[in-house]
């Protein structure tokens, strides 16, 4: 009874002239709130000038982080360039506590068998982890740069001032002075001599030590390979760091805007005596 009371209440409401002015009334300002909504939502997003600024600033962003970034990722392949010379200092000092003798540089025991390097002695000992033998920053470089047994000392024609021993090729096998490995009592001062560090290579050939210098070498660019120095690891197994741009150059060859093509380590008493085993310089080997 009581709905039926009610209907007929909103039935004489909406009837009345009253009731529909004043709905008439309130519909325009609704309708208008609306409107106002929808235009300041309209507004809020950007302008082309703002968005642009907004770009530049992005841009600046990175170019002051990208080089950051990039001194960081150099820094941490130096740091794991290091690791691997450690590792190889230890296996070098665990061979010569078993056997007493440096490994050969290279051995071909037959002219079918597979040549054995010096690195492939002391794998073993560096849980046959190859990737210890490879620099991180080489990878996809050109050109490449290896790491390097210091097996032949200051050069010349003399192998005996190295690391490496004298070896043969199998045509040369009736000579019976070859493929002896060095005595550890022959490297007179171990922490004054450099075993293992970073080389310029061109294949099989070893145009520069880089970093501790090499008598009349050739290196392209003439900077260091890592950014703190290239690495090398001594006798002893400890590591050190030395930059190319610091050794004394010889003859210098550059392109057309100025910048250095080829240059030449100058000899230095001091840094040559660091490849041979009784600590000398042997000028008698020097290149130039």
């Amino acid at each position: 009874m009581k709905r039926i009371e009610n209907r007929a209440v909103l039935k004489v409401m909406k009837d009345s002239p009253g009731f529909a002015a004043a709905a008439m009334r309130r519909s325009p300002s609704k309708s208008n709130e609306n409107q106002s909504f929808l235009q300041s939502a309209a507004n809020c997003g950007f302008t082309l000038t703002e968005l642009l600024v907004v770009i530049v600033i992005i841009g600046v962003l990175a170019a002051l982080l990208l080089p950051a970034l990039n001194r960081a990722k150099a820094s941490a392949k130096s740091a794991v360039c290091k690791g691997n010379f450690q590792q190889i200092g230890i296996a070098l000092n665990l061979y010569l506590g078993d056997f007493e003798k440096y490994p050969l540089y290279y051995y071909h025991a037959t002219p079918d068998a597979l040549v054995v390097l010096w690195k492939d002695f002391l794998l073993p000992n560096c849980g046959g982890a190859s990737n210890v033998f490879i620099c991180p920053m080489t990878r996809g470089a050109d050109p490449l740069v290896v790491y390097e047994y210091n097996w032949r000392g200051s050069r010349g024609n003399r192998l005996d001032l190295g690391l490496g021993g004298s070896y043969s090729s199998p045509s040369l096998r009736s000579l019976d002075d070859l493929d002896t490995p060095l005595s550890e009592s022959r490297v007179l001062a171990p922490s004054e001599m450099i075993a293992v560090f970073h080389a310029f290579s061109w294949g099989w050939d070893i145009d520069a030590h880089l970093g501790f210098g090499y008598p009349g070498a050739t290196w392209l660019g003439g900077k260091s390979f890592h950014q703190g120095g290239d690495l090398g690891v001594f006798c002893d197994s400890h590591v050190e760091s030395s930059k190319s741009e610091l050794i004394p150059r010889a003859n210098e060859i550059r392109f057309n805007d100025g910048t250095p093509s080829v240059w030449t380590f100058k000899p230095d008493e001091a840094r040559v005596r660091r490849l041979n085993n009784d600590n000398q310089p042997h000028q008698e080997t020097w290149l130039y």
